[in-house]
């Protein structure tokens, strides 16, 4: 299978696969060669990857396709969660169609602009997206980081996977949810215990099922669809309503910011950093924002009144709603649609295993992808009845990490690094005692976590600084939790750096 992974130095020279060595996480125990014959036939089996999260030297960056960075992100951009965040701005805040669109497309611009930066990172300084948090939260600091981010991401993949599970059983109700969650989770353990290579290949062309599905099914309902919000609906738009929304919209692909550089470090020098900041940025943008407004759509009609389309209050019964005239070519796409949140899967899975890497780096990659994968599958059957509500209601709460994680490496980069990949030193990225302490970094995070809790507004807790917002309050926690991780860090990463820390 051609990966389009070499470079013009490497055409007649096999591919090298290292793997981690049991004594610490930066020497090289083995070699694995996969000729490139091997690689050109379409049923060769990939070698399972094994790099981790040591970087990536210049000599082994054959990635060579620079439009990657922008169909990797459509890809995984492309599934029917993303538009069940369209859905909300009209089910569950009561705006109407106009308010609600303004909140997708401004929130969007804006929260697609740190992930772009950090996969520009990972292309200059070849470095995984952990890797790169210990420059500012240190050695051990970046081992809480990498905890953080491994709940969160088992927490919302078993979302993800009972959603989509749901979603096949109403189709094909003779399948049990176990069966159609194990279905899911077996296609997305054997793309990403793969790795790198085998990834982007899978997400260069998976979003195109996904989007002939969802074209065939805007081209049915056409006639039937409406962006008018009826005046007898519920709509207010409630300042308070409009603030919380928008900060779902921003929040919502915040955990690819503590991953985001993953998916670059072998891509070749050559490349143009501002092409592939443009690119991953604008292959992120343009999905979420039209996935999201048509499902605004689909939700703007159902409450139109629109015939048969009564009931639908959630994404899967809406995209039924809509694909019902087609008999069962609608079933086989919406079989499809279900299908498309492994492109979402995949990607959180690989990323899982390398922040689980990061603490036990005697241990190769892959291996903990697959436990990753076996966990969350495990809790998503085990407790599709239970810690649905569970994680539906603690999970937001996580969001509140990533806006001063965000900011804190932003402010690293160009304040105390004046913007140059210069001053990551390559060989300080696995000694502790070159690398900065990590107690400015996490007094930061954490004053700026609990800081939110002011602005919060969530089902079982509104802060005090959100109920003055509107009528019913709104969510102000993810701006208030970044203003003071920002205004902390700075004086006291000063003062680490005055005790030698760099």
């Amino acid at each position: 299978m051609n990966y389009d992974f070499e470079d013009k130095d490497a055409i007649n020279q096999p591919l090298l696969f290292h793997s981690m060595s049991t004594d610490d996480d930066e020497s090289i125990h083995a070699t694995r060669k996969c000729s490139p014959s091997s690689r050109s036939k379409w049923f060769a089996v990939p070698a399972v990857e094994d790099q981790g999260i040591k970087p990536v030297s210049e000599n082994e960056r054959t990635h060579t396709r620079i439009i990657d960075n922008f169909t990797f992100w459509f890809s995984i951009a492309s599934n029917v969660l993303t538009m069940a965040l369209g859905v909300l701005g009209v089910h569950l805040f009561g705006l109407d169609f106009k308010v609600a669109l303004g909140c997708i497309v401004l929130a969007n611009l804006i929260n697609s602009l740190p992930g772009a930066f950090f996969i520009t990172m990972g292309h200059r300084l070849g470095m995984r997206q952990i890797i790169i948090t210990r420059y500012a939260y240190g050695y051990a600091g970046s081992r809480g980081v990498a905890v953080t981010n491994i709940l969160s991401s088992i927490g919302w993949s078993i979302l993800n996977s009972i959603q989509a599970g749901q979603l096949l059983v109403a189709l094909m109700s003779s399948i049990p949810l176990a069966a159609a969650i194990l279905i899911m989770s077996f296609i997305t353990v054997t793309v990403a215990i793969f790795g790198y290579a085998v990834l982007h290949h899978f997400e260069r062309w998976a979003w195109i099922p996904t989007w002939i599905s969802i074209l065939i099914m805007l081209a049915t309902s056409a006639t039937k669809l409406s962006t008018t919000t009826p005046t007898s609906s519920s709509s207010s738009n409630d300042i308070g309503a409009i603030i919380s929304y928008a900060t779902i919209i921003y929040s919502a692909p915040s955990i690819w910011s503590t991953s985001a550089a993953d998916f670059t470090v072998k891509q070749s020098t050559r490349f143009d950093s501002r092409y592939v900041a443009f690119l991953s940025y604008a292959g992120g943008v343009i999905p979420v924002i039209l996935l999201e407004t048509f499902g605004l759509i689909l939700a703007t009609t159902a409450l139109s009144g629109q015939e048969g389309w009564e009931d639908a209050n959630d994404v899967g019964g809406l995209i039924h709603a809509a694909l019902s005239p087609l008999g069962i070519w609608g079933n086989i796409l919406i079989g499809i649609l279900a299908l498309s949140t492994i492109t979402h899967n995949i990607p959180n899975a690989y990323g899982l295993g390398l922040m689980l890497q990061n603490l036990f780096p005697s241990i190769q990659h892959w291996i903990f992808t697959l436990a990753g994968v076996c966990i969350y599958t495990t809790f998503a059957i085990a407790g599709s009845e239970h810690l649905y509500s569970l994680f539906q209601n603690l999970l937001p709460f996580m969001t509140y990490f990533y806006g001063p994680y965000v900011v804190i490496l932003i402010l690293e980069h160009f304040y105390f690094r004046q913007g140059s990949f210069k001053q990551y030193s390559r060989d300080a990225w696995n000694q502790a005692d070159l690398l900065p302490q990590g107690i400015a970094a996490w007094s930061a995070t954490l004053l700026g976590y609990f800081s939110a809790f002011l602005g919060i507004k969530q089902p079982w807790y509104v802060g005090p600084l959100a109920q003055v917002i509107g009528v019913e309050g709104g969510d102000v926690g993810v701006p208030i939790a970044m203003v003071v991780a920002a205004a902390t860090y700075i004086p006291l990463r000063k003062i680490e750096r005055k005790r030698g820390r760099k």
